[in-house]
């Protein structure tokens, strides 16, 4: 199941409702990836995951997502944001898109947090 944690405007607990959706599936055993699409990165950090490596950026430019995976101290995989990604490229990039991207790995989780 692919879940998308969405708003326009900023400071509505995106990050924060994901990072807490992420954890308790974790927690409960669940096999759980978590994709950053906010260039700040917040949840990257929030989920302890390492920011300077590849990630979403390079997801949406055809960078396989298994190559782009990282485990976290939660147990949880992580696909990063970082400044690389721009506001412009989250709000273009299709759910088309992205559902493609991330189809090859998708059977891998019990959960999937974007």
């Amino acid at each position: 199941m692919i879940y998308t944690i969405a708003a326009e405007k900023g400071g509505t607990g995106k990050t924060a409702t994901t990072a807490a959706l992420t954890q308790i599936a974790a927690h409960n055993g669940g096999r759980v990836l978590a994709v950053d699409l906010d260039p700040r990165g917040d949840l990257s950090y929030i989920l302890e995951a390492d920011a300077t490596q590849p990630g979403s950026y390079e997801l949406l430019h055809g960078t396989p997502a298994s190559d782009l995976l990282q485990r976290t101290p939660q147990g949880m995989d992580v696909i990063t944001a970082t400044r690389a990604l721009n506001a412009e490229e989250t709000r273009t990039a299709s759910a088309r898109r992205l559902a493609a991207a991330l189809a090859p790995i998708r059977d891998s989780y019990d959960a999937i947090f974007i």
